[in-house]
């Protein structure tokens, strides 16, 4: 971990690096039928690393903060389960190899601004590799306002979820939405 602290501006940056060999590894993967399915793989080695990397700074009233994280993971099947099987060597089904995610905030008293953008890498939906999920992107933003009310307190938000309008498929033949709204209210109470 590095640490930048000034007068006004911290900083830190660390990353994390890591490596499994797993034996009977159950993979949930979708069937022709609409439901998932356990597989059992007998023998898968996943490996990788992530970094992170936040900024955080303090004027008076306004405080600001951008985050970011950048993964890479490699998980791949070993072992054979049958003589034709194509997915030795191949990168597990869902599991992208990269992945990344960048946010940035801004608070001025009680309002709070949220930006939120990431990006997806392909991800396999055949355990040979031949079919995938391409990439894609995706731009969130909202904003907050918390007023004291006597002791407790109420919370109003709006925002914007996939505002590049993005087609996308997290899982295939589910399509997830375009550009949404949503507005929130809460209360909170206090004892």
């Amino acid at each position: 971990i590095i640490s930048i602290n000034e007068e006004k501006l911290m900083g830190r940056v660390s990353s994390t690096v890591f490596y499994n060999n797993i034996e009977n590894y159950i993979q949930w993967q979708p069937t022709a039928f609409g439901f998932w399915q356990p597989i059992n793989l007998k023998s898968v080695e996943t490996f990788g690393a992530e970094l992170f990397l936040e900024l955080a700074q303090k004027q008076g009233v306004i405080k600001k903060q951008l985050t970011g994280i950048y993964s890479y993971t490699k998980s791949r099947n070993w072992e054979k389960e049958y003589e034709f099987d194509e997915s030795v060597g191949k990168q597990l089904i869902y599991i992208p190899e990269h992945k990344g995610n960048v946010a940035l905030d801004l608070e001025y008293k009680e309002f709070h601004l949220s930006s939120n953008f990431q990006i997806i890498g392909i991800k396999y939906i055949s355990s040979d590799n031949t079919e995938l999920l391409p990439m894609y992107s995706l731009l969130d933003a909202g904003l907050n306002r918390t007023l004291k009310v006597k002791k407790h307190t109420l919370e109003c938000s709006v925002g914007v979820k996939n505002i590049l309008d993005s087609e996308y498929q997290a899982i295939e033949w589910r399509p997830m939405p375009n550009r949404n709204y949503f507005a929130k209210l809460s209360y909170h109470f206090k004892r």
